[in-house]
């Protein structure tokens, strides 16, 4: 499908918008320490109205990892067997779930 001329701009400014989200996000972990791949930030408290994500959900509990894979190499995620969620890219584009 060839999205019109307004619609791939507003495609490409959104993806900016989540890379740069996802920067930052990366930025804050590694300045409380969670520099490799077994390191991860795990958030204690649900999010409220003074949370700074971009879009964020109250009720979900969060957990922040940086995998990347030229750092680090292949990397294994083992999850708690309680945990629900999914993997997403840079882009917040859905790559699989956590199972």
């Amino acid at each position: 499908m060839r999205l019109s001329r307004p619609d791939a701009r507003r495609r490409r400014l959104s993806e900016r918008h989540a890379t740069a989200s996802l920067h930052a996000q990366i930025e804050g972990a590694h300045s409380l320490g969670a520099q490799e791949a077994h390191r991860i930030i795990i958030f204690d408290k649900l999010l409220d109205a003074n949370s700074l994500f971009l879009i964020g959900n109250s009720p979900a509990m969060y957990v922040v990892p940086d995998l990347d894979l030229d750092r680090d190499g292949p990397t294994v995620s083992e999850p708690s067997a309680v945990a629900l969620g999914a993997f997403n890219d840079a882009y917040f584009r859905y790559l699989g779930d956590i199972d």
